[in-house]
């Protein structure tokens, strides 16, 4: 399908490490390509692991090579005459220091009209309740406010937390979207799955894949897998992740004696996350406070399995408790055992929400159907705009 508008477009963003949102925005990237765009991607420092997977489809990468994070001098020089050598018409940023450097550029290339996008409901999770924090909220609100042409959330509640911290009046929603992966079923393959990661065929498993850190809520499910484990429910999890509270996880598997239950395992590829939820019965997330959107969540539901989350943030948009995954109240252990008990004990349960999960899926959050959204909110960003965040409805 050709463009709606011959736009040449920089997608700004911190690394291309093999991540979530580095993932994200390579699928969107080759479906904008796919569909006769022109795009670049300006990386702020390593890793670089998925620049081969860019360059390949013909998507130039730009390393911009700051030593740290918090070299904003360097960073923003950088960016700015990439910007104005470059000639873009649009610059896109995901995620913080992307955004922030990208606004902080237009003191030296005003051309480009400026885009941000925005995953994370962080500010709930992590107040600004220190001085530090609250000076780096007020400077991040005001370049937004002030150098960004346009807001982008990847889910209601995210559009809302970023509306009612930042102050940005308007903010367009746009769906993460990723290819639908095949809902195929091999046996074979299955347990081969399973024994590799220490799980019997007979086993109900459950998978978690979620970076050790507080936002996660681990201790919630690791406490509702020792009650389950008490009630003598016969289940297995699998957690798939690193980061700070990893040995706090650990510890508190040890002091439960779950060690035969609850596995801890390193972040695997992509494609060897999708092989363990086929093989999975179950995937489970349970964030306190919710996910800004929730991919794993999405990419569980395109296999058709059930997912158990609470009823709060971005899995709002696209489940529907009881007929599309099962939502329970947050910060609750027994809620998350009772969850997954349903489960066990109903396999046609697990049908049926699987099936209908994997329709919305494929419905709403396939690529080129985002893609699709995007190309139309691109044509909303009027020329010449004030770097205020105005926008066209």
């Amino acid at each position: 399908m050709p463009p709606t508008s011959p736009l040449k477009r920089l997608y700004v963003i911190e690394t291309l490490g093999p991540a979530g949102a580095e993932y994200l925005l390579l699928y969107l990237l080759l479906a904008m390509v796919e569909r006769g765009h022109h795009c670049e991607v300006a990386v702020l420092h390593a890793p670089y692991d998925l620049a081969p997977r860019f360059e390949a489809a013909g998507i130039r990468v730009h390393r911009l090579d700051i030593k740290h994070r918090f070299d904003a001098a360097t960073a923003v020089l950088k960016l700015g005459r990439l910007l104005r050598r470059g000639r873009f018409d649009l610059a896109c940023s995901d995620m913080y220091f992307a955004s922030m450097y990208l606004a902080m550029s237009r003191a030296i290339a005003p051309a480009p009209r400026r885009i941000a996008t925005f995953h994370h409901v962080d500010y709930d999770i992590y107040p600004a309740d220190r001085v530090t924090r609250r000076i780096q909220k007020a400077t991040y609100g005001w370049l937004m406010r002030n150098a960004i042409d346009a807001h982008v959330g990847v889910s209601r509640a995210v559009a809302e937390h970023y509306r009612r911290h930042l102050r940005l009046p308007r903010i367009q929603v746009i769906p993460n979207g990723f290819p639908i992966p095949a809902a195929t079923f091999d046996a074979a393959a299955v347990r081969a799955t399973r024994a590799r990661f220490g799980a019997s065929c007979t086993d109900f498993l459950l998978v978690c894949p979620a970076r050790f850190a507080l936002e996660k809520g681990h201790r919630y499910l690791v406490e509702a897998m020792a009650l389950l484990r008490d009630e003598g429910v016969p289940v297995r999890c699998l957690l798939f992740g690193a980061g700070p509270l990893e040995n706090d996880v650990r510890a508190q598997v040890s002091r439960l004696g779950l060690e035969g239950v609850v596995t801890l395992h390193t972040p695997v590829p992509q494609q060897t996350l999708l092989d363990v939820m086929k093989a999975s019965d179950a995937l489970i997330l349970p964030s306190p406070r919710g996910e800004g959107f929730g991919r794993v969540l999405a990419e569980a539901m395109a296999l058709e399995r059930a997912v158990i989350t609470p009823a709060v943030g971005g899995a709002l948009d696209f489940i529907d408790d009881d007929r599309t995954g099962l939502l329970v109240e947050p910060e609750s252990a027994v809620a998350l055992a009772a969850a997954v008990r349903r489960l066990v004990v109903d396999p046609g349960l697990r049908l049926r929400i699987g099936a209908a999960a994997r329709h919305v899926i494929v419905n709403r959050f396939e690529i080129h159907i985002v893609a699709a959204h995007w190309e139309d909110f691109y044509g909303k960003i009027p020329a010449g705009s004030s770097g205020r965040g105005h926008m066209q409805r």
